[in-house]
C-alpha cells in the first residue's frame, strides 16, 4: 500500500514495515502509479504520527532503482526526522516491463562513491548499505542482467548476477517462508519456488513449518544448491546471494573460534 490513506490512531501492531523508495514528491508521483503530488508529505506525516504515538516498531523500506538511487541520503534524513530507528535498503527485482527502473553500471559506480560518502557520517540509524555496497562493488555489476523465465509459481524477473554452474549453501528457508495466492507454502524461496511444502487452507502453517518434509528441505538447501540439477533449476538466479554469504561468514567464524577453544 501507499501508506496514504492510513488513519494512525487505528495503526495496533508490533511491526510495521513502509515502502518509502522515494525522498521527493517528484519521483514519488513516477513510482507510484497514481502519480499525484502532495501524497509523499502524507506519507511522511503518518509515518512520524505512528513513531511519536504508538509501540509500534517502524522500518522503512527503500528500493533502489535507477530513478531514486541519489536519493538515499534524503531518505536517512526523513527517517530521522520522523522518530524512525531502521531503514532497509534493497536492489530492485524487475519484469520484462520494469527492467529499465533497474540500476545501470553507471550509476551504480556513482552510488558506491554516494554510499561511501553517507556511511563516513555514521548517521544515528540502523541500515544495511555495507550490504548494498558489497553487492554494487562486485565485478560485473550492472554490466549484464539476466532474467529467469515465466512459471506458474512466479513471474519473469530479471536479477544482476547469475549463479549458473556454481553450488552454494542456501539459509533461506531457515529463516523465512513464502505463502502464495493459493495458500501453497513454497520452498526455499519466493524466487525459487521448486518445492511445494504444504497449503495453508488444508493445514496449520505451524505444522508445515516444524513438518519433517521442510526440514528435509532445509537440509538439502543446506548442503549445497547446485542449479545444474533439474530439482534446484530456478535458483540459478539468485537474489538471496548477499544473505547467504553473511549468514555462512557467521557460521564459518563460529567453527574457527570453537577450534580455538577446543
Amino acid at each position: 500500500a501507499d501508506f496514504v490513506n492510513i488513519d494512525a490512531k487505528t495503526v495496533d501492531v508490533d511491526w510495521l514495515r513502509v515502502n518509502l523508495s522515494a525522498a521527493t514528491e517528484k519521483t514519488y508521483s513516477k513510482i507510484h502509479t497514481n502519480g499525484k503530488r502532495g501524497l509523499l508529505k502524507e506519507v511522511i506525516r503518518n509515518i512520524e504520527n505512528i513513531t511519536k504515538n504508538h509501540h509500534t516498531r517502524v522500518t522503512v523500506v527503500f528500493i533502489i532503482t535507477e530513478l531514486n538511487w541519489k536519493e538515499i541520503e534524503k531518505a536517512i534524513r526523513i527517517c530521522l526526522e520522523t522518530g524512525v530507528k531502521e531503514i532497509a535498503f534493497k536492489l530492485m527485482e524487475a519484469s520484462e516491463e520494469t527492467k529499465s527502473l533497474i540500476l545501470s553500471h553507471s550509476s551504480a559506480r556513482k552510488l558506491q562513491k554516494l554510499i561511501e560518502y553517507i556511511m563516513a557520517k555514521e548517521y544515528r540509524i540502523r541500515h544495511n548499505l555495507n550490504e548494498i555496497l558489497e553487492t554494487i562493488s562486485a565485478e560485473g555489476f550492472g554490466k549484464d542482467k539476466v532474467a529467469i523465465k515465466k512459471t506458474r509459481l512466479h513471474n519473469d524477473r530479471y536479477f544482476y548476477f547469475s549463479s549458473q554452474n556454481k553450488k552454494y549453501a542456501c539459509y533461506i528457508p531457515w529463516f523465512y517462508s513464502y505463502i502464495d495466492v493459493h495458500g501453497r507454502v513454497i520452498a526455499p524461496c519466493d524466487n525459487g519456488g521448486t518445492m511445494v511444502m504444504g497449503n495453508v487452507k488444508k493445514e496449520g502453517f505451524r505444522n508445515i513449518w516444524f513438518s519433517d518434509k521442510y526440514m528435509k528441505a532445509r537440509i538439502a538447501a543446506k548442503n549445497g544448491i547446485d542449479v545444474n540439477k533439474k530439482r534446484w533449476q530456478q535458483c540459478r538466479y539468485c537474489t538471496n546471494i548477499g544473505f547467504n554469504k553473511s549468514v555462512q561468514d557467521i557460521i564459518d567464524k563460529h567453527a574457527a573460534a570453537k577450534e580455538q577453544t577446543a
